[in-house]
């Protein structure tokens, strides 16, 4: 999928990771209680999830400047 975000003329583009309908953010935390019950570490690394949301909050901040532009 792809969003055009306004004035910018840069897009967002949207491709789901699997086919079925999975909760990946539930996925995410499944995984962070097993790796903690199990003592292994976590697929997704903090360090990776703390990317993951500094990506997320950029593309927020372009998109809400886009349209208010």
């Amino acid at each position: 999928m792809r969003v055009p975000l306004g004035k910018s003329g840069q897009d967002i583009i949207y491709k789901k990771a699997g086919n079925k309908n999975e909760d990946m953010l539930g996925m995410e935390l499944t995984d962070f209680l097993q790796a903690i019950l199990n003592r292994r570490s976590p697929e997704v690394t903090a360090e990776s999830a703390t990317e993951a949301l500094r990506v997320a909050l950029e593309i927020e901040k372009i998109g809400v400047g886009s349209v208010n532009a």
